[in-house]
């Protein structure tokens, strides 16, 4: 590995996904759309927050315990639990309040984008942006 390639991955953000639907590590869209260096500058890890048959905000707070994660884009509907997602942003926000999280649905709930964005989420990534448009909606955050 030469020193260019070490500097660029030591500068890379880590971002978890959290997403019932992507978050499963037998789905291969997020790997075939963003991984492989298809968004530079980012590493995307996956988490579907998956406790035995239901979702817990939980299994997020305990894998941020174990490792580094730059930023998360959460999604709001977890199976039949619509909304759920703004249960994980409270627990996420109490226990690590300055971790960037964005909205990553394709929700039209104006309410429950609104209540996230005042809980401290700081933005929205419509669901399923190409590479390019993940990067810029990434950039824009993180390269202010």
């Amino acid at each position: 590995m030469t020193n260019q390639t070490l500097e660029q991955r030591t500068n890379e953000k880590v971002v978890l996904i959290v997403d019932d639907q992507y978050g499963r590590s037998d789905d291969p869209m997020i790997p075939e759309r963003y991984g492989n260096g298809k968004v530079s500058g980012y590493i995307f890890k996956l988490e579907d927050a998956k406790k035995g048959d239901s979702y817990d905000s939980a299994v997020v707070i305990e894998r941020l315990k174990s490792e580094k994660v730059d930023g998360i884009l959460l999604d709001m509907d977890f199976n039949t639990q619509r909304g759920y997602g703004e249960k994980i942003l409270e627990a996420i926000k109490e226990n690590h309040p300055k971790l960037p999280v964005f909205i990553f649905s394709s929700t039209e709930d104006k309410n429950l984008i609104t209540r996230c964005l005042e809980k401290g989420a700081v933005g929205r990534i419509p669901k399923a942006p190409s590479a390019n448009d993940m990067k810029k909606y990434l950039d824009d955050y993180f390269l202010v």
